[in-house]
C-alpha cells in the first residue's frame, strides 16, 4: 500500500509540475505577444528594390523568426512600429514618414508600414551601390492566435488536473492553517488584494463597454491638403471627424472652398450685409458643429433683432495660422465676397504665428522655405519683403529625432497596443497627457519643447541663423507664446510684433480698397490670469500685456479692437467657458 501511495504522490507531483510548466509557457506566449523580442538584421543589397524618386523598399516579412512577426504602422495605428533603421553607425529618420515625402525628399526618412519598409538614404544615393551597411532593428511578436492556443491548453490542463489541483489546494490550506504568519496573510492581505483586483477589472470592463457604447466614432479624419498658392486647407467637401476623446466628438462636412463652415449661399450674400471672420483654430472651431459656430449664431441673432440687415456671415479659419498667413485667405476667397465687415480674430499665439523663425521652430520647416506666406524686414532699409510659399518646403524640413525617448521597445509596443484596442485606455491617456507631458515624451516621442531645442540646434548649424540664434534662451522652448507676456522682449519676439503690425496694415489696405471695414476681435484667453515666467520680475499688468501690445499696434494703424475679455467681465460671464 505504501509503495502505491508513494507512486501516486509522485504522479500527482509530476502532473502539477507539468501544469505549472504549461502555465509558464502561457505566460511566455502572452509576453511575446505584447512585448516581443528585439532583433537586428543587416539588409542585403539583393533584398532592396527601387520604388520611385528617393524611395527604396524591402519586404519586412523576410525578417521573421519562426512564428515571430513584425508589426508595421497602419491607418488605425500610424506610429505602432518601433523599427529603427541605421546607415553604418548613424540612425536614419524621421520614422513614420509619409511615403510621398520619402519619395520626394528622402534624407533618411522611412516608414515601416504593414509588411514593408519604405526608406531613403541620408544623401538620397542608391543604397545598392553606395557601399554602406544598412541595419534594421525590429521587434518581432507572436500572433494573437498563439495566445488563444495557450489559453486553451492552459484551460484544458486545469480541467484535466482539477482533482490534483484540489488536493494540492487542500495540502496548501493545511500548511497555511498551521502557520501563524501565512494564516494572518491569508486572512488580512489576500482578500483585499483579490477584491481590489476584481473591482479594478470590473470597473475597467464597465468603463470600456460604456465608452464603446457612447462614443460616436474613434477614428479621426483631418483631411488637410497643401495648396502652393494658399498654404494648408481642408480638402473641399471632405468629411471632418475630430475628437479629444474627452468631451467632444464632431463630424462635419468641409465646404467647397476648403474651410470648416457651411456652404456659402452667394445669392444671399449679394442681397445684404456680409461679415467675414478670418482667423486660426478659434475660427476653424473644429470642436463644435457648424450650426453652433459664431458665424451661425450671429446670423440667427441678427435675423431676430434686425431682419432688415439681411446679415450673412462666413468663416475662413485654419489652425496655426497668423495674420500674415491669412492674407492668402483674403486674397483667394474673401476679396471676391466684398464683405461689409471683416473680423480678424486674434488669439494669444498669433504674434508668434507671424514670425517665420518662431513658426519654423514650432513646426519644423525652414524659415526661408515655409509652406505659408510670411514676411521679413530688411535690416538695411527696414523695408518689408515677402517670403513666398515654397512648393518644395518639405525638402528643407529641419532634422530632428522622432523616435520615442523610451529605450524599452516592449513598453512602447504595449502602450501602442492598448491605444489601438482600448477606448478606455485612450481616454485615460488623453487625460493623463494633459498633466504629465514628460511621460508622453517617454512613450510617444519628444515633447514640443524637446523638438524646439533640436530645431534651434539645426538652425544654428547653418550660416544664416548661427549668429541670430546665438543668444537663444532654452527657457523659451516650453511655451513660445508665453514670452510675449514678458515686459521686455528678446529680438525674435519683438520682430514678431513688428511683423504683426505689417500684416494688419496689409489687411487694412486690402479691406479699404474693397470698400469694407476691418475690426479686430481679441479672444478672452489672451487675458486670463497668469504668473511671470521663471527669471522674470513680477509684472502687475502681465495678464493684459499681450492685449495692450496688440491694442497699441492697432491704434497706430487705425483698426478698432473689440476685447472679448472686457465684454465677458462686464457682463458677468465665465472667462474659462468663453
Amino acid at each position: 500500500m505504501s509503495s502505491n501511495s508513494g507512486f501516486s504522490n509522485y504522479a500527482i507531483l509530476l502532473r502539477l509540475i507539468l501544469l505549472a510548466l504549461v502555465g509558464l509557457a502561457a505566460c511566455i506566449v502572452t509576453w511575446l505577444f505584447f512585448a516581443g523580442l528585439r532583433f537586428a538584421r543587416e539588409i542585403s543589397v539583393t533584398a532592396i528594390r527601387p520604388e520611385s524618386g528617393s524611395a527604396y523598399g524591402i519586404d519586412m516579412s523576410a525578417f521573421k523568426e519562426g512564428p515571430l512577426l513584425g508589426r508595421g504602422d497602419s491607418n488605425s495605428a500610424p506610429t505602432l512600429s518601433t523599427t529603427v533603421l541605421r546607415e553604418d553607425a548613424n540612425q536614419l529618420g524621421p520614422a513614420h514618414s509619409p511615403h510621398q515625402e520619402i519619395r520626394d525628399l528622402g534624407g533618411g526618412r522611412f516608414s515601416h508600414w504593414g509588411d514593408g519598409l519604405v526608406f531613403s538614404t541620408s544623401d538620397n544615393s542608391d543604397p545598392r551601390a553606395n557601399s554602406r551597411k544598412y541595419v534594421v532593428e525590429i521587434s518581432l511578436y507572436l500572433p494573437f492566435y498563439y495566445v488563444l492556443l495557450a489559453a486553451a491548453f492552459l484551460s484544458g490542463a486545469v480541467i484535466a488536473n482539477h482533482r490534483e489541483i484540489t488536493r494540492a489546494a487542500r495540502a496548501g490550506q493545511s500548511i497555511v492553517v498551521h502557520n501563524r504568519v501565512l494564516r494572518w496573510t491569508r486572512e488580512n492581505i489576500i482578500p483585499p488584494l483579490l477584491g481590489t483586483l476584481v473591482a479594478f477589472l470590473a470597473l475597467a470592463a464597465i468603463g470600456e463597454a460604456y465608452i464603446r457604447i457612447t462614443t460616436p466614432f474613434t477614428e479621426l479624419k483631418w483631411p488637410v491638403h497643401f495648396d502652393p498658392r494658399i498654404g494648408f486647407l481642408f480638402e473641399p467637401n471632405a468629411e471632418l471627424r475630430f475628437t479629444n476623446h474627452l468631451d467632444f466628438w464632431v463630424a462635419e462636412r468641409i465646404n467647397s472652398l476648403g474651410f470648416a463652415d457651411r456652404e456659402l449661399n452667394f445669392n444671399s450674400l449679394r442681397r445684404g450685409c456680409h461679415v467675414a471672420f478670418i482667423g486660426d483654430s478659434m475660427v476653424e472651431a473644429a470642436q463644435v458643429r457648424n450650426d453652433e459656430k459664431v458665424q451661425s449664431l450671429l446670423e440667427k441673432k441678427a435675423a431676430g433683432a434686425h431682419p432688415e440687415w439681411r446679415l450673412t456671415a462666413s468663416a475662413f479659419g485654419f489652425s496655426g495660422t497668423g495674420q500674415l498667413n491669412q492674407i492668402t485667405f483674403y486674397d483667394s476667397f474673401v476679396h471676391n465676397l466684398r464683405p461689409k465687415l471683416v473680423v480678424l480674430v486674434f488669439t494669444g499665439n498669433d504674434f508668434a504665428n507671424n514670425s517665420s523663425v518662431l513658426e519654423a521652430l514650432r513646426n519644423g520647416w525652414h524659415p526661408d522655405h515655409p509652406p505659408r506666406l510670411f514676411a521679413r524686414q530688411d535690416p538695411r532699409n527696414e523695408v518689408y519683403e515677402w517670403i513666398q510659399i515654397d512648393p518644395d518646403w518639405r525638402r528643407y524640413l529641419l532634422k530632428t529625432k522622432t523616435q520615442p525617448n523610451s529605450n524599452n521597445p516592449a513598453q512602447h509596443a504595449l502602450h501602442s497596443f492598448m491605444k489601438e484596442h482600448s477606448l478606455l485606455y485612450s481616454w485615460f491617456w488623453a487625460k493623463f497627457s494633459l498633466f504629465h507631458p514628460e511621460t508622453v515624451s517617454e512613450l510617444e516621442g519628444p515633447t514640443l519643447a524637446d523638438l524646439i531645442a533640436m530645431r534651434v540646434a539645426a538652425l544654428r548649424a547653418t550660416d544664416d541663423y548661427r549668429r541670430q540664434l546665438s543668444e537663444w534662451d532654452n527657457s523659451y522652448n516650453s511655451d513660445l507664446d508665453a514670452v510675449f507676456y514678458d515686459e521686455e522682449l528678446p529680438k525674435f519676439f519683438s520682430d514678431a510684433l513688428n511683423l504683426t503690425g505689417f500684416a494688419l496694415s496689409e489687411f487694412q489696405r486690402r479691406v479699404k480698397q474693397d470698400k469694407g471695414n476691418l475690426v479686430i476681435l481679441t479672444t478672452s484667453q489672451m487675458s486670463l490670469p497668469r504668473v511671470a515666467r521663471p527669471g522674470q520680475k513680477r509684472d502687475p499688468l502681465i495678464s493684459r500685456r499681450q492685449f495692450l501690445r496688440l491694442e497699441a499696434i492697432a491704434r497706430t494703424i487705425g483698426i478698432p479692437v473689440i476685447d472679448q475679455y472686457t465684454y465677458v467681465v462686464q457682463n458677468g460671464g465665465n472667462l474659462l467657458a468663453a
